[in-house]
């Protein structure tokens, strides 16, 4: 993807689309190209903070451990949008990010952030804005898992998940790698359930499946 590409990605959809065109270019100057195969972790839970990642293609799932002490797949991250905001205030990581399938991103290291940063007050209150964007997304992810009603809230996850809404597609022609599973762990249901629920969606013509893509 030349770098044309990847700028308009990035000032059509999420956090730096909302910010001064000046840092905007700054950040496209700053940042690099990085690449992870399907399950490479980028970060774990308690790792050091390291910088921000803004995801250029793909899709990162967001892990987050519970009451059961076990990590458990929350959300799917796709093209536009940052993660690593525990970055801005310097604290180490309190999620778990993995690819789920190819996945590009752009990096901003923490040292380039904090430079940044520093240059001007618009600038700083621009990163202190970044946990917001989070706050969004596990306040979606929260509403979703409040639907009683399972096949509502199987459709309301794959919209979240693969960023329908927003308008993001898959470079892929089957669409976004997403496993019944993982689906199922997002919606909270049993992974019969999802099975179910996805092959009437299918009937309907509202999604296509084919071996763990779904569009």
């Amino acid at each position: 993807m030349d770098r044309s590409e990847i700028e308009r990605i990035f000032t059509s959809r999420g956090w730096l689309a909302h910010q001064p065109k000046s840092l905007q270019e700054i950040v496209f100057r700053q940042a690099t190209v990085v690449t992870f195969a399907t399950r490479d972790y980028v970060y774990h839970s308690g790792d050091d903070a390291g910088g921000i990642y803004g995801i250029i293609d793909g899709g990162f799932g967001f892990y987050l451990a519970g009451r059961e002490a076990r990590e458990a797949l929350g959300h799917v991250l796709r093209a536009g949008h940052w993660f690593g905001y525990t970055s801005v205030a310097g604290r180490r990581r309190i999620t778990t990010f993995r690819a789920l399938e190819p996945s590009q991103a752009l990096f901003l290291p923490l040292t380039s952030l904090n430079e940044i940063a520093l240059r001007s007050v618009e600038y700083m209150r621009a990163f202190a804005a970044l946990p917001a964007f989070g706050a969004e997304m596990a306040a979606s992810a929260g509403a979703d898992l409040l639907i009683r009603r399972n096949d509502q809230r199987i459709a309301a996850t794959l919209l979240r998940v693969t960023a329908a809404e927003d308008g993001v597609q898959s470079s892929h022609p089957d669409g976004f790698h997403l496993t019944q599973s993982e689906l199922a762990e997002m919606a909270n249901v049993s992974r019969d359930v999802m099975n179910r629920t996805l092959a009437r969606f299918k009937s309907l013509g509202w999604i296509a499946t084919n071996y763990n893509r779904v569009r």
